[in-house]
Formats: structure tokens, sequence, C-alpha cells
């Protein structure tokens, strides 16, 4: 809701032509496309949902997203999988608001084209992260580097 108020303030003192999502916040381009009148594009590095989440949830693997509290209570469970499921539906309608859309891989490119209703997929474009080459990458020193965060 706040990426929606945010995008609203924004648009109002100032109006692109295309606007550019690079942070992933879905739920703004029907305000930028029908409001606004914009053209919308966007990179999506990650899903905010993706059918991987969805599949978690209804099987009731215990993970991040998905905590024994939920997963092993029934009602629990199927209560997170409707509001998931509603997430999801209500983030494929907003992606049929993206003129152009650009992901990072294939994993991205085939959860979107799944995910966003309506998009040709000729309107994804995977653009791959920029990468130096081997002879760039090994002038760096990893001696020195310690096996820990």
């Amino acid at each position: 809701l706040s990426a929606i108020i945010l995008a609203v303030e924004a648009l109002f003192k100032f109006t692109p032509n295309v606007f550019i999502d690079t942070t992933g916040y879905a739920f703004t381009y029907p305000v930028a496309s029908v409001l606004f009148g914009c053209s919308v594009v966007c990179y999506t590095h990650y899903p905010t949902i993706s059918n991987d989440m969805l599949q978690r949830v209804e099987q009731g693997t215990i993970m991040y997203n998905n905590r024994a509290q939920f997963s092993r209570n029934k009602y629990r469970k199927t209560l997170k999988l409707y509001y998931y499921k509603l997430f999801a539906i209500l983030y494929g309608i907003c992606g049929f608001f993206a003129d152009i859309v650009m992901v990072n891989s294939t994993w991205t490119y085939n959860h979107i084209l799944s995910l966003f209703f309506g998009t040709k997929t000729s309107a994804i474009h995977i653009v791959y992260p920029p990468c130096g080459d081997n002879d760039s990458l090994s002038k760096f020193e990893f001696t020195q580097r310690k096996p820990q965060i």
C-alpha cells in the first residue's frame, strides 16, 4: 500500500512518458499506466511471490516463509494458502500493465510468464547481470579472504 501512495505522490510531481520500476513494486504499474497514462517498463530480479512459494505452503513444507505453526495447523495453512493465491492473482493483474518486462534469469522469466496475466513472451526479456571475463576476475587476490561473512 505504501508503494502505491509513494507512486501517486511522485507521479503527481512529475509524470514521465515511461515509468521504469527496478524495485519490484508491481502494484504501482496500474497506477502509472491507468491513472497517469505512462508506459511501464520493469526489471524484476525476483518476483514478490512465486509458484514455488505457493507449492511450499500447499505441501506444508517448513521454510523461512512457512513456519511450523502455519504448516502443521490445517486452518492456518488453508488461510495462508488462500492469502498467497489472492496475492498471486493481484500480482499477476498488476503485471498485465507492464509494457516491457526485463528479468535476470530463466527461472525468473518462467515465473513471471506464469504469474503476469496477458503478458506476451515477446514482452519479457532476459537481461543477465554484467560479469567480467576470466582474465579480469583472475586478477582479484583472494588469499586474504576469510571463510565467514
